[in-house]
Order: C-alpha cells, then structure tokens, then sequence
C-alpha cells in the first residue's frame, strides 16, 4: 500500500475513532485503530464475480450436476462477502509490514490532521 493511500485511511479513521470517543486520539489508540488495505477496485471486482457466479449457479449454467452449482454458489458467496467488508489491519501492523520511512513524523502528521479536522 503507497504511503499517501495509508496516511489518508488512517486519518479517516482517526477522524471516526475521535468523533466516536468524544475525545483526540492518541499515538496508542492510532496504532490500534483498523484500516482497509484491500483496494476499492479490487473489493468492487469481487462482488461482481461473486454476483455473477451466485447467479450463475441458480440458473445452472456451465455446469448441470447440483454439487458443482452448491461449490459455485459458496464460492460467489464468499466472494460477495469478502468484497463487502474487505481485509482490515491495525496501522501498527501496516506501518511495520512496509517499513514506513519516519513512522513518528507520519504519526504527528496524522494527529495534526485528525486534531485539526474534529471538533469536539
């Protein structure tokens, strides 16, 4: 995930997280807080295909035999399901996964933004 993608989720969520404690965020409660990873593009592509091959899988196109409709309507299933809600980490495990350069600016730079952009 690109820095600038992650600084802007992050401080969507810090945005949130402050807004539904009544109170500014601090650097702990930032680094726990969770943020999307999957892409927008990806999650939409995903309930589409899962949309299509549930539907497939009630109409009975490409495969007749019900075991192979139940396998396909799962798997569309899931695929819905997955696209709907995501793959969501907590910051602190994102920063160290891609070895942010200057977590403790980002961190400041993000808690300036949320303090800036709530009021309380």
């Amino acid at each position: 995930m690109r820095p600038e993608k992650l600084e802007q989720r992050a401080i969507q969520a810090g945005i949130r997280a402050s807004k539904k404690r009544h109170h500014l965020v601090s650097m702990e409660e930032l680094l726990k807080l969770k943020i999307q990873t999957m892409p927008v593009t990806l999650r939409g592509f995903l309930i589409v295909a899962g949309a299509v091959a549930i539907l497939l899988a009630v109409i009975g196109w490409p495969l007749s035999a019900d075991h192979h409709q139940v396998l396909l309507g799962i798997g569309g299933g899931v695929s819905v399901i997955l696209g709907i809600f995501g793959i969501r980490r907590t910051f602190e495990t994102i920063a160290d996964a891609n070895a942010v350069e200057g977590i403790g600016a980002l961190l400041e730079g993000i808690l300036s933004a949320i303090g800036s952009a709530v009021d309380l």
